[in-house]
């Protein structure tokens, strides 16, 4: 794609935004590598996020994934998806932001709600069925000002396709 940043490219946004969809369309478009620190957490731990929640609680998969966060941010030229919750951690997103372009996703309840379901596979969706909606709407109002102080710019995914996604972050970077 000529000679563009050499930065990574990093999606930050909650759980549902499309950050492993768009970031696996974008890095296969462009010919980066593609990192997923929620993928790369449960191969180093051996387990699922859902099990080391159960079995070792939240703040021992944040110093996984922080430490995970750390590595992959040594790379240049990738695509990387890091976890909704990355930006809990002011580190974290310092290690984000020293090499890389970070794009917020971002999508509305109800979009989150349609993607996401009562997942049980997404250990702070474990609420009651009734509950998930006002569960997404707190997690997402008490990360709201994280997301976007972290972020160089927002694209909204609610109505984008995966390729339109892209492009749209294509035409915001040089690539």
């Amino acid at each position: 794609m000529g000679r563009g940043t050499t930065k990574n490219i990093g999606l930050i946004g909650f759980m549902g935004t499309g950050k492993t969809t768009i970031g696996r369309a974008l890095a296969s478009l462009t010919g980066r590598k593609f990192f997923d620190t929620d993928t790369l957490v449960e191969s180093a731990a051996g387990r699922t996020i859902s099990q080391i929640f159960l079995e070792e609680g939240e703040e021992s998969f944040r110093k996984l994934e922080s430490r995970i966060v750390k590595e992959v941010c040594e790379n240049d030229s990738a695509v990387i998806s890091f976890g909704g919750g990355v930006v809990l951690s002011p580190s974290n997103v310092d290690m984000i932001r020293m090499n890389s372009i970070v794009i917020l996703l971002k999508a509305s309840v109800e979009t989150i709600v349609k993607r996401t379901g009562s997942n049980s596979l997404r250990p702070l969706l474990n609420v009651a069925e009734n509950d998930v909606e006002t569960g997404i709407k707190s997690l997402l109002d008490s990360r709201r000002i994280l997301y976007e102080t972290a972020m160089d710019f927002a694209i909204e995914t609610d109505a984008l396709s995966t390729k339109n996604a892209v492009e749209e972050i294509i035409r915001r970077v040089v690539l």
